[in-house]
């Protein structure tokens, strides 16, 4: 009777240990390379959205944001190791992906690095970029400017730097204002749009003493004053196309998609 029950036991173990494991299901991979729990506002999904395409475009890395509410018991190193190989970020032979995951009930942050990437972006700078300019932003509650400035670090380090409307991690100086028009530059803007305006009256005043010239020279040797002006027509039917542009970048409408990239671990971890 002994055995059963202890087989029984490690049976209920072993299912518990499993139920906890699968507690935290790995979403599907998002369309527009930012997975969001309201973790950050809908218009810093967008602006990530827009400059992690861009940053593809440019470097051919993908890289991606996902950013959680909470890790529910879940290991941090593991569960971002399983969400890259889910997502298949990266090229599928190059295995150059790149993501950044956030867990904001427990203060946690991962950098996930594809073995191909791995010489680009290492460890110990991984760690020093996210602690640098995202730590003091989430310890502020400033998601959305923290991730912002994680993405323009991570992006400047892999070759695509990206400039966001909100602080960039460039510690960016103010820019002074252009000096104001002074006193000599208005008089010379008035020189010149009156240089200018001599030029056209002269061209106009030739032009109507030569036409009478030629008007008087028609009369005299042929008797008559033709006043027809050949009927003249400026190509009234042109008309004016502005191509039929579209802003859209192209119509591209499918955003990321994992291309089947791996991560052996490589990256760096931390809290705030």
């Amino acid at each position: 009777m002994l055995r059963p029950r202890r087989l029984l036991a490690a049976a209920c173990l072993a299912f518990v240990a499993n139920k906890s494991f699968a507690a935290k299901p790995i979403p599907a991979s998002p369309r527009s390379y930012v997975h969001n729990e309201n973790v950050v506002s809908p218009a810093c999904v967008l602006r990530l959205s827009v400059a992690l395409g861009d940053i593809e475009r440019r470097s051919g890395h993908q890289f991606v944001v996902a950013l959680f509410q909470g890790l529910e018991g879940e290991n941090l190193e593991e569960y971002s190791n399983r969400l890259f190989r889910s997502w298949r970020i990266g090229d599928a032979r190059r295995n150059d992906g790149l993501l950044f995951a956030l867990f904001k009930n427990d203060r946690k942050w991962r950098v996930e690095v594809g073995y191909g990437l791995e010489d680009r972006v290492t460890d110990l700078e991984a760690a020093e970029l996210a602690r640098e300019y995202g730590v003091p932003r989430f310890y502020a509650g400033d998601f959305d400017g923290g991730v912002q400035n994680v993405v323009a670090a991570l992006g400047a380090k892999i070759g695509a730097p990206v400039n966001f409307a909100a602080e960039s991690p460039g510690r960016r100086q103010p820019q002074p204002l252009p000096p104001a028009a002074g006193a000599a530059d208005l008089a010379a803007f008035f020189i010149l749009f009156f240089c200018i305006l001599g030029i056209f009256l002269f061209i106009g005043f030739l032009q109507y003493r030569l036409g009478s010239r030629f008007r008087i020279l028609r009369s005299s040797r042929w008797g008559y004053d033709d006043w027809s002006g050949g009927g003249w027509s400026g190509g009234s039917s042109s008309s004016w196309s502005g191509g039929g542009s579209s802003f859209g970048g192209g119509g591209d409408s499918g955003g990321f998609s994992g291309g089947g990239g791996s991560s052996g671990g490589g990256g760096a971890s931390g809290g705030w």
